[in-house]
């Protein structure tokens, strides 16, 4: 969110606590907050979405998002269901093209730089054996 709509009034929502994310159709802006709710217009929501699969790809076991674990077929059932493509101009095909095409869309939107989640299992691997290691002195 403050990637794409950055404000200095999401920032004071986002330190005041956010208890809960939700959709919402009915909004005239891409978000808004309430009672520490965070209501999300459904291609912002769409955007969290798919940003939570990709960290979550990163963890060892599979992380967690705002819905619980999800696979590919669900991820994209869900954007497409609240209108995600239709928002982004894209045309869903072939599951791990529109995942192209949607990370392509979602980075191509924000700033100049780009964020990168990164596969660190091997490190975390390294560093376990060195635990281990410490643990048996």
């Amino acid at each position: 969110m403050q990637r794409n709509h950055p404000s200095a009034e999401l920032d004071s929502a986002l330190q005041a606590g956010v208890k809960r994310v939700q959709i919402s159709r009915q909004l005239d802006t891409a978000w808004s907050y309430s009672d520490g709710w965070l209501y999300v217009g459904p291609e912002a929501y769409g955007d969290i979405l798919l940003v939570q699969y990709l960290i979550s790809r990163s963890h060892l076991h599979g992380g967690r998002t705002i819905e619980g674990r999800l696979t590919l077929q669900e991820l994209m059932t869900r954007l497409k269901r609240i209108g995600y493509f239709e928002a982004k101009g894209l045309r869903y095909s072939d599951l791990y093209q529109t995942l192209e095409e949607s990370v392509d869309k979602l980075v191509a939107s924000g700033p100049t730089a780009v964020y990168y989640a990164v596969d660190r299992s091997d490190y975390m691997k390294q560093l376990r054996t060195v635990y281990d290691k410490k643990r048996e002195k």
